[in-house]
């Protein structure tokens, strides 16, 4: 038998179509996930913008690249789980209609950078600001990190009611009954 040392293997059970390795990307959620980044800023934003200082409005811009690249491998690496993050982090940029989760979730995180040193304020007479990038990258970074796992939750819940494949739909065609 004749092998080429330098051909990639082939699999036995076809007829002479290499074997990959590769995951089929998922293009549709990939092309999304930075558009469903950006709807769930919505709310800490808008809430959070007065307390950034120019250096640590570079950190928030260093945590959402993060994120973005964090959800792209997720999405490559577990189908599954990036459907089940992207559909949760959809649903989730809904409930900044009422932003308390949100709030809850910033406030916990500029807590932890003023423990850090990362932040001050929280008196009458200074109001809160984060003071580095270091700084705004904890705040996005935990703010982001909480919710981003309340939507994954979330997602995994729609997503368990959801069909696995299109063969598993009602067949609700004409001539179906």
């Amino acid at each position: 038998m004749d092998t080429n040392p330098y051909c990639p293997p082939v699999d036995s059970r076809s007829e002479g179509v290499p074997r990959s390795h590769l995951r089929p990307v998922q293009w549709g959620t990939m092309v999304a996930w930075p558009f469903a980044v950006c709807l769930n800023c919505i709310a800490p934003m808008r809430f959070g913008y007065s307390m950034l200082t120019p250096p640590s409005s570079i950190g928030v811009v260093i945590a959402l690249l993060l994120f973005i690249t964090v959800g792209w491998t997720i999405i490559h690496l577990s189908p599954s789980a990036g459907r089940s993050l992207f559909i949760g982090a959809i649903a989730f940029s809904l409930t900044q209609v009422l932003p308390i989760v949100q709030l809850i979730a910033g406030a916990c995180a500029f807590s932890l950078a003023k423990m850090l040193g990362q932040a001050e304020g929280n008196n009458d007479w200074m109001p809160d600001r984060i003071l580095t990038i270091l700084g705004g990258v904890i705040v996005a970074g935990v703010t982001g990190l909480l919710l981003s796992g309340l939507a994954l939750i979330l997602g995994t819940m729609v997503t368990s009611l959801l069909p696995r494949n299109r063969s598993q739909l009602p067949n609700t065609g004409p001539g179906s009954g």
